[in-house]
């Protein structure tokens, strides 16, 4: 692939009608000024990406896709006002529902919609559409080849109707995040009535874009499924990322840029953040509702290492496991650590964190056993973590301990946590699992996972006792 040009992909298809027909982001570029009277769409690269993304998804037989970025950064009218137009001007036939949380705002893009596509810039672009609409107000657009966009809000009826695609476009504001029943009503009203609304569950995309307003939000929830692509805009890159685009190119973006400079720069953000707070910046425009939720943990003052952990000296090798009951997708991670003594400090090396049967969390535990060759290994007390030493154990191999924990998680993770801050347990930032690590680790006790937390509590429980870590009899010097 080639690297993009800010100017080459517009510049190339100017003027050209049947280019709008095959290309989405030439589609919106003019068809801006159509919906925002005056105005015209800057070639920011961000939207370009959008573009691309939102395309490849609505014409995917099955697509499915997450977009989080932040407010007022063109997301709604490009997915639930131009795609939703141009989708139909492609294929006359196409159902489309737009789900918001407010009905003013679902009207408000229905209407811009109609304006649209009732334009003589869409009868240039789509001339043989068959738009003419036979139905057409406040919620609905119907047009005389059968192609719908229906706008419903949550808590709304949607029954007997249907869609070829889907766009659920913020169905949460930001003042109900905070409430558990409105964040438990969005996803119900996802899996059980927006979900259910797909003529064929093979072909039909559903499209999500929305910022994020909480570490459990419809999100977090669409992630966990696994079967979403997310295109995730953070307003400023905490890390580079290379973004598809069309014809081949690509768009590398480096840490620390800002995803539309022009539109709004450094000294607009910071006073942003200064008038929102740090946790709602953290959460809306950086989209990481995890790392603004702290309340027992002070990540900043968490000492982090640049290095994956080959250059890690391992004098002595601990491994802790918090196993899961069980292994559905809404079911808690199963989680080992390996924790290594650098004769200064502990650092936090390895971290396997799975659902998994019973079978597969042997296979796990053997594997990282043989890999670091611990001199203890401390599982919780549960009921898989008994079953999991008592079958090892027999196989007279393996040193494992059980360890029954008392007192509640947050105690537990207090002493924890006091470690971290203090420098006596370090992380690793090149690693696949810092990431999920953090969010974790800054959601608790909030957030919707703890197993790591459990498991990291587990190891300064022990570390800290009086027996401490020991040889247990033998030497395992490795470098």
């Amino acid at each position: 692939m080639g690297q993009l040009d800010r100017h080459s992909l517009t510049e190339n298809a100017a003027g050209a009608i049947p280019a709008r027909q095959e290309n989405l982001f030439l589609f919106l570029r003019d068809a801006f000024s159509e919906i925002v009277s005056g105005q015209e769409l800057t070639d920011d690269l961000y939207v370009q990406t959008l573009c691309f993304e939102l395309q490849q998804a609505a014409l995917a037989d099955g697509g499915r896709l997450i977009v989080t970025m932040p407010p007022r950064y063109l997301k709604s009218i490009a997915a639930s006002v131009v795609l939703p137009a141009w989708v139909l001007g492609r294929t006359a036939t196409t159902k489309t529902l737009v789900a918001g949380y407010a009905e003013a705002l679902a009207t408000e893009h229905a209407r811009a919609f109609q304006k649209l596509v009732t334009s003589r810039y869409y009868k240039r672009v789509f001339p043989g559409s068959c738009v003419e609409p036979v139905v057409n107000n406040a919620t609905q657009f119907t047009t005389s080849a059968g192609g719908v966009r229906r706008a419903v809000t949550v808590g709304g009826s949607v029954t007997g109707i249907g869609g070829d695609l889907i766009i659920v476009d913020d169905i949460m504001k930001a003042s109900d995040a905070s409430s558990e029943a409105h964040r438990e009503a969005a996803r119900r009203y996802f899996d059980e009535t927006l979900y259910t609304r797909l003529n064929d569950k093979r072909s039909g995309s559903i499209i999500v874009v929305q910022q994020r307003l909480h570490q459990d939000d419809l999100i977090a929830h669409l992630i966990e499924k696994q079967t979403f692509r997310h295109l995730n805009f953070p307003v400023i890159a905490e890390a580079s990322e290379n973004y598809r685009l069309y014809n081949d190119f690509h768009w590398e973006r480096q840490k620390g840029d800002l995803l539309a400079p022009e539109r709004e720069s450094r000294e607009t953000l910071e006073k942003i953040k200064a008038e929102i707070g740090e946790a709602s910046f953290r959460t809306q425009y950086q989209q990481d509702p995890a790392s603004a939720q702290s309340t027992m943990l002070d990540f900043s003052k968490v000492t982090v290492l640049e290095s994956d952990g080959s250059d890690i000296r391992r004098l002595k090798v601990v491994q802790t496991w918090d196993t899961a009951v069980k292994d559905g997708p809404n079911c808690d991670y199963s989680v080992g650590m390996t924790f290594a003594w650098d004769d200064e400090r502990w650092v936090l090396i390895d971290v396997i964190r799975r659902r998994m049967k019973f079978g597969d969390l042997k296979v796990s535990a053997r594997r990282a056993y043989e890999e670091w060759r611990p001199q203890l290994v401390i599982v919780e007390d549960s009921a898989n973590g008994s079953a999991l030493v008592a079958d090892l154990r027999a196989e007279k191999r393996y040193e494992f301990q059980r360890r029954v924990v008392k007192g509640s998680k947050e105690e537990r993770f207090a002493e924890a946590a006091e470690w971290l801050e203090s420098g006596k347990l370090v992380l690793l930032r090149d690693t696949d699992y810092f990431n999920d690590l953090r969010r974790e680790l800054c959601a608790f006790p909030d957030g919707r996972f703890d197993d790591q937390v459990d498991a990291i509590s587990l190891f300064v429980k022990r570390a800290k006792s009086r027996r401490g870590i020991g040889d247990r009899g033998r030497r395992n010097v490795r470098r």
